[in-house]
């Protein structure tokens, strides 16, 4: 992981610090790129976990779609705009139809307050990110969100990784990459559902 990304799993650390107890991590998009290592690298302290909208490691082997995706996704900061300026199409590169008008406000607002040197970072660092290999090495269960309008985290690409974690359950709703924003309630509903059946 790159500077940005372990100072993120630091943290994460620090937060499942529970005095030998388990967390339940629940990841979106790059969380759940975390939360995966996390649960990998320290299986005693995960009770299960919950990845949405997700992938185990970026991309494929070609190289061209790592750089196409940089790109664009900087392509307004590279052409001088200010992340307040980029935030809309940034937003508008993730969220479905479902996303109502006080989610794309909340998630323009929220990508308008990144740091700049931040989101370049953590961009240029989650194109080398992979853990493709370790999925059958999951040790608590796992719940796995996809949305089936999702171009970031694909949901055949999310199927995919189920079927590698050896205790997995897959959940799929009408949404693009801002499902939690897009239906709140759904996924909540299912993250409860799974809970419960593994009495977490």
């Amino acid at each position: 992981l790159g500077d940005q990304l372990a100072g993120a799993k630091s943290d994460t650390d620090a937060d499942t610090d529970t005095d030998g107890g388990r967390s339940v991590l629940v990841g979106y998009s790059i969380g759940g790129m975390l939360a995966l290592d996390f649960a990998l690298d320290h299986p005693e302290r995960v009770a299960a976990l919950v990845l949405i909208c997700t992938t185990p490691a970026f991309g494929g082997p070609d190289p061209s779609f790592k750089e196409a995706f940089l790109k664009a996704r900087l392509a307004g900061l590279d052409a001088g705009q200010t992340m307040a300026q980029s935030a809309p199409g940034i937003v508008a590169g993730y969220l479905g139809e479902r996303a109502d008008d006080a989610a794309i406000e909340l998630a323009t607002e929220m990508a308008a307050a990144i740091p700049e040197t931040t989101f370049r970072a953590v961009l240029k660092t989650l194109v080398t990110f992979n853990r493709r290999d370790d999925l059958g090495a999951v040790v608590p269960p796992c719940l796995i969100v996809a949305g089936s309008k999702d171009a970031n985290a694909p949901a055949k690409t999310m199927v995919k990784m189920a079927d590698r974690i050896p205790r997995t359950r897959f959940v799929e709703f009408d949404a693009g990459h801002g499902l939690p924003m897009e239906c709140p309630e759904d996924l909540a509903q299912a993250i409860q559902a799974f809970l419960n059946d593994f009495e977490l």
